[in-house]
């Protein structure tokens, strides 16, 4: 059911006409919304309105988690300590980068590496509702690992670690995106996937991932636009929170 009402909402915004948001690099979650720009006014697009500003956002947000925290919860019992794990995106999953969005619409300028390199240094992405809960309850109350793999570049790691300390956002691992062959960072999380389940991150061995949580489809794995999987692991172990703004779902042909 909260699929569902996930999917209405996003069919619901993608219908309406509105300027494009800006698409970070890092893509290729208090009930309180930053508030230090206002984004109501002539030339915002209504998606990023929306993420920043409705209840309905900041509800599903929160419930989202809730149900994720139960699942894990549930599934977790009779599991060894520390040897299984949650793997969470970062990007609009755990960090609110809206702030840089309402930015660049309110005065105009595109994406550009150079802004969202700035913005990530100036590490003043908020956490959404609900993340930190759920990730203090994966590690403290369950007795399990928390692993984020997120798309943002190596370069970026530090300022991203520092932010994500700062709002009170607990780990075991983070796995940015490795440079390729041409030095671009390469947004494909599956290996980075395996690394987790193989035990090759330093001292937290091999785990049983028995969630993940994301904003993208590419969030969960062997999953794309084109293939979204068996529907019912969603609400079971895969989480989905709500992404208007930018994604992989972008270039999908309109119908």
């Amino acid at each position: 059911m909260k699929v569902t009402l996930i999917s209405l909402l996003l069919i619901t915004l993608a219908a309406c006409v509105s300027p494009p948001v800006a698409e970070p690099a890092s893509k290729g979650g208090s009930l309180t919304q930053p508030v230090s720009v206002a984004v109501h006014g002539p030339g915002v697009p209504l998606e990023l309105h929306w993420f920043r500003n409705s209840a309905e956002r900041r509800a599903i947000d929160a419930e989202i988690y809730a149900q994720a925290t139960w699942s894990v919860q549930t599934h977790a019992q009779g599991l060894a300590p520390n040897s299984w794990a949650v793997i969470l995106d970062i990007d609009e999953t755990i960090l609110d980068n809206s702030e840089y969005q309402a930015r660049l619409a309110l005065t105009g300028q595109p994406y550009s590496p150079a802004t969202w390199a700035a913005w990530v240094h100036d590490r003043k992405a908020v956490a959404l509702p609900g993340a930190a809960a759920f990730v203090h309850a994966v590690r403290s109350d369950f007795h399990g690992r928390v692993v984020l793999v997120t798309n943002r570049s190596l370069a970026d790691c530090p300022d991203t670690e520092t932010n994500l300390h700062d709002q009170g956002i607990e780990y075991d691992a983070i796995l940015c995106a490795p440079n390729g062959p041409d030095g671009r960072p390469v947004s494909d999380k599956n290996p980075r996937f395996a690394l987790v389940k193989g035990g090759a991150l330093p001292s937290l061995g091999s785990l049983n991932v028995i969630a993940y949580v994301g904003d993208n489809i590419q969030d969960f794995p062997g999953l794309s636009q084109a293939n979204s999987g068996d529907s019912s692991h969603f609400g079971q172990d895969f989480f989905v929170l709500p992404n208007p703004m930018y994604g992989s779902w972008v270039g999908n042909i309109y119908r």
